[in-house]
């Protein structure tokens, strides 16, 4: 396949998982104004970074910086710096979209979740349950001694799905970007911020023991401009020995052992499955009039969460995601079951194809179906997440009369 190219049949599936009859009827894509957008979680803390002891002004050439091989491993970040626009991507890109290689991947259809089954046998989850990780180096190392390019891949949280993704949402509009994952890596590193104006290799030494983690917002336009904001987020207040344990204990945290955080309804009415629904753009009217409803039925709710979600869902009342998450519903196998599941709406159902979507599918931590929001009831458990905040619980708070829907 020629190079910067997807082959017909990734393009077909998109169309098909969101309805080509819907989008023909009801949106004219080529008079839209919109971007391309994808967000991005920069974080330090995905990196251990040492500095020598007793000395306060640090030569950043001889700070140290070491890899979590197990964090490493299951952010997929082998191939990602040596990879181009060839064929290979390709199937790739597909495998995602047919539900068919997430069932065949370590993904159980009837997979239950409890802290001693496949949470335990999980590399990510060891630290929890008695295995833990030793993040040891034996001497010292420069930054020379490792990819410095390597340690800022994966300070990027699943960058290369968010590739794969902006990749496909390209294709699919049909605009024209050659998009290559080193020049998105070194868009990243140089929109980082810092006062100096420094080269590219030389801000990554001066960044390397830097701690502030940042939300980066991708802009693409349809000539084929490229626009990346940084926007700083707060610190976790949880500190981790190991860097894979602080992904569990910070961006996996939805699936611990804590109280719901975020308050969650139901929306009023269904939306439209569109484009805008399957790819991540700036159009999101449709999101835009969830929160606004949102913030209406918080009124009726006593002693409000300090942080809340809408969920929605198409004409055929399928669930299909959160206003800014991705979603997944707890429930147990059997009425009797110490087990439990979290399951997320198939993306046929209209929702968007996210990066923490899959790499939850991928580690087997998610199962897909059709869910039936009507099906749902106040004080339901739901999983919320995406790239910048993870996974968190959340709680429904609302019901919804749908006999005047």
């Amino acid at each position: 396949m020629p190079s910067g190219e997807l082959n017909d049949a990734a393009l077909a599936a998109i169309k098909e998982k969101i309805g080509q009859d819907t989008i023909e009827q009801n949106f004219n894509i080529s008079s839209q104004d919109f971007q391309i957008l994808a967000t991005i979680r920069y974080d330090p803390h995905f990196t251990h970074v040492f500095e020598p002891d007793g000395n306060d002004s640090v030569e950043y050439d001889h700070c140290l910086s070491q890899l979590d091989p197990q964090l490493t491993s299951l952010m997929d970040s082998s191939s990602f710096l040596q990879s181009d626009d060839s064929g290979s991507l390709g199937n790739g890109l597909l495998d995602y979209l047919d539900s068919s290689s997430v069932n065949s991947s370590p993904i159980s259809e009837g997979f239950e979740f409890n802290a001693s089954s496949a949470i335990q046998r999980d590399p990510v989850f060891q630290s929890l349950y008695g295995t833990n990780y030793s993040h040891t180096q034996q001497g010292e190392a420069t930054v020379d001694d490792v990819d410095i390019w390597s340690i800022y891949y994966d300070r990027f949280f699943l960058l290369g799905e968010h590739y794969k993704r902006l990749k496909l949402a390209l294709a699919f509009f049909q605009w024209k970007l050659a998009l290559t994952p080193r020049m998105l890596l070194t868009q990243l590193i140089h929109s980082l911020p810092i006062q100096e104006s420094l080269s590219i290799e030389d801000k990554m030494k001066a960044l390397l023991s830097a701690s502030t983690p940042y939300k980066m917002r991708v802009l693409v336009n349809k000539d084929g401009t490229m626009k990346i904001e940084a926007h700083e987020l707060p610190q976790f207040l949880t500190t981790c020995p190991s860097t894979h344990e602080y992904l569990v204990q910070n961006l996996l945290s939805g699936y611990l052992d804590h109280a719901p955080t975020w308050d969650v309804y139901i929306n009023p009415e269904p939306i439209v499955v569109s484009p805008f629904t399957t790819f991540k753009t700036t159009k999101r009217d449709h999101y835009n009039k969830a929160r606004e409803n949102m913030e209406v039925l918080k009124l009726s709710v006593q002693d409000p969460r300090p942080k809340s979600e809408v969920l929605v869902y198409n004409d055929l009342y399928q669930l299909m995601e959160g206003s800014i998450t991705n979603v997944a519903v707890k429930s147990k196998p059997t009425e009797n079951s110490n087990a439990f599941r979290y399951t997320t709406p198939y993306l046929s159902s209209g929702c968007l194809c996210g990066v923490t979507r899959y790499f939850l599918l991928r580690k087997g931590l998610l199962q897909e179906d059709s869910i039936d929001v009507r099906d749902l009831s106040v004080g339901d458990e739901i999983l919320l997440f995406n790239g910048i905040i993870g996974c968190v619980k959340g709680v429904i708070r609302n019901s919804v009369d749908f006999s005047n829907t």
